[in-house]
């Protein structure tokens, strides 16, 4: 599917070293053909199904029975040694900069995520919205967030934390672990991950950086973004736009077309040459972060609706019905679960 979420494979390469050094061999685990096929081949280039990646980290945690997997996993995973990404932020002169490359070239890592850096007043917020996919994402962003934390240490020291972290999910069931990695000052149940870093870290000298392979590396960056053609994906753009209107209410086309530069008419035209609509686009939008936000937080059905820019439950509940055949607190019992395997993409099958 080409519009489908998806990631580089050097995470499932690396993934699996780590769980087979914990005696799991990933191969018995893997169903999904193209899951499969990066895994034989060993590309760490190639583009695999979002999906499937975040699932396997929800099996593997299953399967090892360690709600703290991703957070571990992180540790011990060296992944910034194969990731242009990676290895463009370690080769930025301060933590700043370093974040500001992480967030503006997060798609040559992670297709259609949503990904910002801001700074006010010296102090610094990096953030991200996964594009939803049908499976839980604790365990994987748990990994991507401590992999953040782990490689920002490298230039904060060792014991360093964020001054807070905004996660957009329920409390972790590993607490202790949570707090050596993000710190006390956590809050769940948000609509997007956030580490807000202080002043001091913002300005420290990256250990490995050097400017002429950065200027490099940024190069490579540009035209690998651009071959992906991120810019060109209307639908997402308009998403990721919607996704920070829904609560205000401003979500009619003038003034979201507006903010992404365009005429509406421009912009609806793009929409119809993908095959979709701007009511569509909004639609989807919508059911996205319910969906997320119902199966995995403990926000109240009116905080919910609310962020969705719904009028009121009620409204909230009729829409719920048209995308889900059933209210949300049926969609909420259903789905809602812990840690566990789906059938596509993975097994929890031993071998």
């Amino acid at each position: 599917m080409p519009n489908e979420p998806s990631i580089r494979a050097s995470i499932l390469i690396e993934l699996g070293g780590y769980l087979e050094g914990r005696g799991v061999a990933l191969d018995k685990m893997l169903r999904e053909p193209r899951l499969r096929a990066a895994w034989r081949s060993r590309d760490p280039l190639a583009m695999v199904p979002l999906e499937g990646v975040a699932r396997l980290f929800d099996v593997a945690a299953a399967r090892l029975d360690d709600p703290c997997f991703g957070l571990r996993a992180a540790k011990a995973i060296k992944l910034p040694g194969m990731s242009l990404l990676a290895q463009l932020t370690a080769r930025a002169a301060t933590v700043r900069d370093a974040l500001k490359c992480a967030a503006g070239f997060a798609h040559i890592f992670i297709t259609r995520i949503e990904a910002g850096f801001m700074e006010h007043a010296g102090i610094g917020k990096i953030y991200w919205r996964p594009p939803a996919v049908d499976v839980s994402p604790v365990q994987f962003n748990a990994f991507m967030l401590a992999g953040l934390i782990h490689r920002l240490r490298r230039a904060a020291g060792p014991d360093w934390v964020p001054v807070s972290v905004d996660l957009p999910h329920r409390r972790l069931d590993c607490n202790e672990a949570g707090l050596l990695v993000f710190g006390p000052r956590v809050r769940y149940n948000r609509t997007q991950t956030c580490v807000t870093i202080d002043a001091a870290t913002l300005g420290r000298a990256m250990p490995d950086a050097d400017p002429i392979v950065f200027t490099y590396l940024n190069d490579l960056a540009e035209r690998w973004l651009a071959d992906i053609g991120t810019e060109d994906d209307a639908s997402a753009l308009v998403s990721h736009e919607l996704a920070t209107r829904l609560r205000s209410g401003r979500i009619d086309i003038e003034s979201v077309a507006g903010a992404l530069g365009l005429a509406p008419r421009t912009l609806k035209s793009r929409l119809e040459r993908l095959g979709t609509s701007y009511g569509k686009v909004v639609s989807d939008t919508r059911a996205g972060l319910a969906a997320h936000l119902l199966r995995d937080t403990d926000m109240a059905l009116s905080e919910i609706a609310e962020e969705l820019g719904f009028s009121d439950a009620s409204a909230f509940s009729r829409a719920s019905r048209r995308w889900f055949a059933m209210p949300p607190r049926a969609f909420r019992l259903r789905h809602r679960r812990p840690l566990a395997a789906r059938s596509s993409g993975v097994t929890s099958e031993r071998g």
